[in-house]
């Protein structure tokens, strides 16, 4: 069935089933992990608004990015309050630290 979905998404490299079934697993924190990166990327967003507010041609486009990715986090938290699962703490990547 996930090999179905799989095949139908526009991906520019092909995702193993596997992975599929790692997430389902656990696939409470995997959606807490989902709605971080939402938060995150609204907040980077309204960040780059803040830090840059004469790149006018910024503006715009970050509020707009902000908005829709705090409605994407706002599904993804409907979703884990119906399942009863709270959001997760902040938790830092590896991978960015490594690159900061």
């Amino acid at each position: 069935m996930w090999e179905l979905v799989l095949e139908k998404l526009p991906l520019k490299a092909s995702t193993p089933a596997e992975w599929v079934d790692i997430v389902m697993q656990d696939f409470g924190r995997f959606m807490q992990d989902h709605a971080a990166c939402e938060r995150k990327a609204s907040a980077l967003a309204m960040s780059m608004v803040a830090k840059y507010p004469d790149r006018e041609a910024l503006i715009e486009p970050m509020i707009c990015l902000a908005k829709e990715e705090m409605a994407h986090f706002h599904e993804v938290y409907k979703h884990l309050h119906q399942r009863g699962i709270t959001l997760a703490n902040d938790e830092k990547d590896p991978y960015v630290a490594g690159l900061l």
